[in-house]
């Protein structure tokens, strides 16, 4: 490769200016793709006129001698953010020697790496326990004690994502909240928390915005409830904190009834995000129902029906739903059988600015199209899963008319044929198809 070409490379794939969600301007440094190419100089010029960095590794194996030198030398002194992701065969003691000169770290992500342990969470506890505001040990071998480490230090620690962290117990949440108050939640895949965590982690939540339990077990309205009123010593009173909360995700959790449905929607008043999908203890016949007085929502992720408390009224199911459709960007529904293709039309008339919609299991066919391409022109993201009617002239449909669309899913429908996708190449900004398990397609 021409020396020119090579440098050219490195400098748009390893550096970028970017914006992150504190507004503060950052120059990106990726060399997860270019680690054993990029030289001292190139590293020392981009960071020259920088002063805050978010520097990434992602599936990295062993780094050079020399560049954990330049960045140790250049590039830790202004790190802000840190990402070091899939990299099993680092270590700690690569990490600690890459930071040793960092001491503003404000965000780290230490995703699905085997060598992070606790003792590499109270290293990090130690040295950053007056920066540190984000955590995310997804994936890792952390357990109560990190916790314990991180409350008894990070003071301003107000996010913290622990998904697929099995040895995390009550005990650690309850730790962590003695003295965190936290603004973002992740907990995810696991078997140990129950409501007693969760009710004492939210209510010294006071500025919660964001909270995902994701396949929490053990898990029922009781965690819901803390939102709606929190207990004192007289007793209990409205808890009016979850005004905040802007995002709530309580996907795959069979204890959530209607009645968590009901008290969400008195309590988050502003929220835009709600996934509740894979909760199949809800009545949706009332969820929907409560639903309705959810006056923000944007972004919608449902299903599918409960087979023991069916839909009884689907047009008035419809017409909460439909409630929501002016401001959706986002919708999912899954497996609401209930509903017909009518159905559908119904509640994407009114779905002028929605940018993702997905349809899984759904009887989602020609009236249904004609109502997405009628109002929905400006759709972004398209996934058909399971629909016994879609058809090619459905497809053919849409591609004449959505030219928006940068990813299409159609997956399990029966009737598409390779006729279906003959106007697929007028979609000019398309990047992401995925077709399979259509029966009846060729190639």
């Amino acid at each position: 490769m021409d020396e020119r070409v090579r440098i050219d490379l490195i400098n748009k794939q390893c550096f970028k200016r970017i914006v992150n969600e504190y507004d503060q301007q950052l120059l990106e440094i990726d060399l997860s793709n270019w680690h054993d190419l990029v030289e001292e100089s190139i590293l020392k010029e981009h960071v020259l006129g920088a002063t805050m960095i978010s520097f990434k590794l992602d599936d990295v194996g062993v780094l050079r001698p020399e560049l954990c030198e330049w960045v140790c030398k250049y590039v830790a002194p202004k790190i802000v953010e840190l990402s070091v992701t899939s990299c099993h065969q680092l270590s700690w003691k690569y990490l600690k020697t890459l930071l040793e000169n960092a001491y503003s770290v404000g965000s780290i992500c230490l995703q699905k790496n085997h060598w992070v342990n606790d003792d590499v969470v109270e290293q990090l506890s130690r040295k950053y326990s007056k920066t540190l505001q984000y955590f995310d040990l997804e994936y890792t071998k952390v357990t109560d004690d990190a916790l314990f480490q991180l409350g008894q230090r990070c003071l301003k620690l107000r996010s913290i994502r622990l998904d697929c962290c099995p040895r995390i117990t009550n005990a650690g949440l309850i730790e962590l909240s003695r003295r965190i108050h936290l603004i973002s939640i992740h907990i995810s895949h696991n078997m140990n928390i129950s409501d007693r965590a969760i009710e004492t982690l939210l209510s010294q939540s006071s500025q919660l915005s964001s909270l995902k339990l994701t396949n929490c077990p053990h898990l029922t309205d009781k965690s819901i409830e803390v939102l709606h009123e929190v207990i004192v010593s007289w007793g209990k009173t409205r808890n009016t904190k979850s005004k905040q909360l802007t995002i709530v995700e309580f996907r795959d959790n069979e204890n959530i009834s209607a009645l968590g449905v009901l008290m969400l929607a008195n309590s988050a008043v502003s929220l835009a995000s709600l996934d509740l999908r894979d909760c199949s203890n809800i009545d949706w016949s009332e969820g929907l129902e409560h639903l309705s007085y959810m006056t923000q929502l944007q972004y919608l992720k449902i299903g599918p029906s409960n087979p023991r408390a069916r839909i009884r009224n689907t047009g008035q199911a419809v017409k909460h739903l439909s409630v929501h459709s002016p401001r959706l960007l986002t919708l999912h529904l899954n497996a609401i059988t209930e509903f017909s293709d009518e159905d559908i039309a119904d509640i994407l008339e009114n779905a002028d600015i929605l940018e993702e919609l997905s349809l899984t299991n759904m009887r989602f066919g020609t009236n249904a199209v004609e109502s997405l391409c009628s109002n929905n022109p400006n759709l972004s993201r398209l996934s058909v899963c399971g629909s016994e009617i879609f058809q090619d002239i459905d497809l053919r449909c849409i591609c004449t008319v959505c030219l928006h669309l940068v990813e299409l899913t159609v997956q399990r429908c029966p009737l598409l044929t390779d006729g279906g996708f003959s106007r697929c190449a007028i979609l000019r900004r398309l990047k992401k198809v995925d077709v399979s398990n259509c029966s009846n397609l060729t190639g």
